[in-house]
């Protein structure tokens, strides 16, 4: 299995809740790359999401050993910069407790990978991000000044964006 093969399961754990998802995405100039990348709706009827400036930004680094763990961690404090939520995601046998409590200690979560379930083991914390290096994602995103409005239940993809 590769690490690629688990987006798709993680992906789908935040779409099922609204958030437009995008795999793989180069967010910044300085080519950081998370594995997912989340957008919150910031309003929504029973109808439609809207995304916007007010989104919230949900980054995740998925691994699929724990080989890369010290790798992520780094990942994750890059992430932390601009998201206000940061998650790394493990198949569940590759977590120990040790993880656990340095996830915690960061404000970092963590997303357990069992098959095609995906539970949440640890909540992140709200980062304070800085507000400019935000506004160059959103605007990679094509959200500066304008939104995203989708109905409820409309898979996403990158050409929705473009």
């Amino acid at each position: 299995m590769r690490e690629k093969d688990l987006y798709p399961i993680v992906a789908n754990f935040f779409q099922k809740k609204g958030y437009l998802v995008l795999c793989d995405y180069v967010v910044h100039p300085s080519l950081i790359r998370p594995d997912i990348i989340a957008l919150s709706p910031s309003r929504e009827d029973e109808r439609y999401y809207v995304y916007d400036k007010h989104s919230e930004i949900t980054s995740v680094e998925v691994k699929k050993s724990r080989r890369g763990i010290v790798k992520a961690l780094i990942q994750a404090l890059e992430y932390a910069t601009f998201s206000e939520y940061v998650y790394i995601a493990l198949p569940y046998n590759c977590i120990v407790r040790d993880l656990e409590t340095r996830l915690k200690k960061l404000g970092f979560g963590l997303l357990s990978i069992a098959g095609s379930v995906v539970t949440k083991r640890i909540e992140a914390q709200k980062n304070k991000v800085n507000q400019e290096v935000k506004a160059v994602v959103m605007k990679r995103l094509h959200l500066k000044g304008g939104c995203v409005i989708l109905r409820k239940g409309t898979r996403i993809t990158e050409e929705i964006l473009a």
